[in-house]
C-alpha cells in the first residue's frame, strides 16, 4: 500500500498523535511533523512525503503496529528513503487499570536506557556495549491514556528477522537461546551496577517500573490468566496418556486461585537476599521479541517490545525464555549450558565496573542464590508459558505441547 502525500496546502492542526496506523499515513500534517521532528528538516524544505507499508500482518495486542518505508521528496530534488517501526495506542486500548504500558516503554526508551549508556559511557566502557542490542527509538508522543505513539528504527529492514524451528514452531534453537541470555544477562548487570554506583533505585525513580512488575496481579490481568489457565487445562484433558488426570490434578492444585497467581507474581518482582538492588528485566523475553541476524562478525540479536519492563529479581528473563521460547527436547539437553552462560555473561559484565570491590563483587557474583533466584521465578515463567497453546493453530500439537509442558514441571518440581 502506497500514500503520497502532498503538502502544500492543509490546514494545520494541534493533535499530533494519531488514532490508528491508517490515521497517521492518511494525515500530511502529522507525517511532515515527524519527518521535521526526526531529521531536523525545516517544513519548507519538504516537497512530499510517500509512505508504503511493508507488511499488513503485524499486529499488537493492545496496538496498531507496522513497518513503514518513507521516501522524502526535499524541495532541492534530494530523496532520502526510511524505514520505520511505528506502534500507536488504540484508543481505549489499555484496559488494565491505570498501567500504560506505552507510558512505561516510552520511559525505558527516553529515560532508563540512556541512563544506562551514560553510565557506561562515564565508566570507560561504551564500545564494549554499543547500543545494548536494543533498536534505536525515533520519536514519541503520549496524551497519557488517550493516546500514544512510539516510532523505532525498523531492524527487520536492517536484516533482523524472526525464525522458526524446523517443524515451523516459535521455539529458539541453542545457539540463538545462547546469544539472547548472553545480551540480557548485560543489560541486567549494568542496570545493577549502575544503581549501586549511583545509589539509586530505578523502581524508585521511575515508578512505572514498579506497576508493571505487579501489573499481573491486577483483579483485570489475573482475569485474563484465568482464562488462560482454563483453556490450557482444557488441552490438557485432551490428553490420552495414562498420566494426564494426575497431571491436570496437581496443576489445578498449584496454581488454586487468584491469591495464588498473585503470590507468585509478586515473588518475582521482590529481590533475594543476596541482591542489594533490584535488576531491570525486560518483562517479555521471549520468541516474538527477539530477532536475529548473521553477520560476518556472527549471530547478532536485537531485543524489543519493552513495555513490560520491570525491576525485580535477576532471573525473571531468564527463566520466562527458557520455558517459553525452547522445546522441551532442547531445554531437556541444555537448560543447564544456558544458564550457565547467561551466569559467564553476567559476572564478566559485572566485573568490569569500578563500584565492586572484592568483597561486593563476591557476594554479587554468588552463584547458589543465583540458582535460588531461577526456581523462586520458575512457576511463573511456566505458568504464562502455559500461554503458548493459545496462539497453536493446531489442536493436536497443542494437545501434546501442554502435556509436555505439564511433565516437565513435575521432574522441576513446579508442580
Amino acid at each position: 500500500m502506497v500514500i503520497c502525500l502532498g503538502l502544500s496546502k492543509y490546514q494545520r492542526r494541534r493533535k499530533l498523535v494519531p488514532s490508528s496506523l491508517q490515521n497517521l499515513t492518511a494525515t500530511p500534517y502529522m507525517m511532515e511533523h515527524l519527518v521535521s521532528t526526526i531529521y531536523g528538516y525545516a517544513e519548507s524544505d519538504i516537497e512530499s512525503i510517500n509512505v508504503t507499508r511493508e507488511d499488513t500482518s503485524i499486529k499488537g495486542n493492545l496496538s496498531d503496529s507496522g513497518r513503514l518505508q518513507v521516501t522524502i521528496e526535499l524541495t532541492n530534488g534530494q530523496i532520502e528513503v526510511k524505514y520505520w517501526f511505528v506502534k500507536i495506542m488504540l484508543p481505549n486500548g489499555q484496559d488494565n487499570g491505570e498501567f500504560n504500558i506505552f507510558l512505561n516503554e516510552i520511559e525505558f526508551y527516553r529515560s532508563i536506557l540512556p541512563e544506562m549508556k551514560e553510565f557506561v559511557r562515564a565508566e570507560g566502557l561504551e564500545k564494549e556495549f554499543d547500543d545494548f542490542n536494543v533498536p534505536n527509538i525515533l520519536y514519541s508522543k503520549a496524551e497519557g491514556q488517550d493516546g500514544a505513539i512510539i516510532v523505532l528504527e525498523d531492524i527487520m529492514a536492517e536484516g533482523y528477522a524472526h525464525e522458526r524451528d524446523a517443524y515451523g514452531d516459535k521455539f529458539l534453537d541453542i545457539e540463538k537461546t545462547l546469544v539472547a541470555v548472553t545480551s540480557i544477562a548485560k543489560i541486567h548487570a549494568v542496570s545493577v551496577a549502575m544503581q549501586m554506583q549511583k545509589h539509586v533505585d530505578l523502581g524508585a525513580e521511575h515508578p512505572s517500573l514498579k506497576e508493571s512488575g505487579l501489573m499481573w496481579a491486577t483483579a483485570d490481568m489475573s482475569a485474563r490468566l484465568a482464562v488462560m489457565k482454563e483453556h490450557y487445562c482444557d488441552m490438557l484433558k485432551k490428553s490420552a496418556e495414562l498420566d494426564s488426570p494426575t497431571l491436570l490434578k496437581r496443576f489445578r492444585n498449584r496454581f488454586d486461585s487468584q491469591d495464588r497467581l498473585i503470590e507468585l507474581c509478586q515473588k518475582r518482582t521482590e529481590p533475594s537476599e543476596r541482591q542489594e538492588v533490584r535488576t531491570l528485566q525486560h518483562g517479555d523475553f521471549h520468541f516474538n521479541n527477539l530477532l536475529f541476524k548473521k553477520t560476518t562478525q556472527g549471530l547478532k540479536v536485537k531485543i524489543c517490545d519493552w513495555q513490560l519492563t520491570y525491576t525485580g529479581k535477576q532471573t525473571g528473563d531468564l527463566s520466562y525464555l527458557l520455558m517459553s521460547s525452547l522445546s522441551h527436547e532442547t531445554r531437556e539437553g541444555f537448560e543447564e549450558n544456558i544458564k550457565e552462560e547467561y551466569y559467564n555473561a553476567y559476572k564478566s559484565t559485572i566485573e568490569k565496573f569500578s563500584v565492586f570491590g572484592a568483597d561486593r563483587l563476591e557476594k554479587t557474583l554468588e552463584k547458589t542464590p543465583l540458582e535460588q533466584e531461577y526456581k523462586e521465578t520458575l512457576p511463573f515463567s511456566f505458568f504464562l508459558s502455559c500461554g503458548n497453546i493459545m496462539a497453536n493453530e493446531s489442536q493436536d500439537r497443542s494437545v501434546r505441547f501442554s502435556y509436555d509442558m505439564c511433565k516437565e514441571a513435575v521432574s522441576k518440581s513446579i508442580i
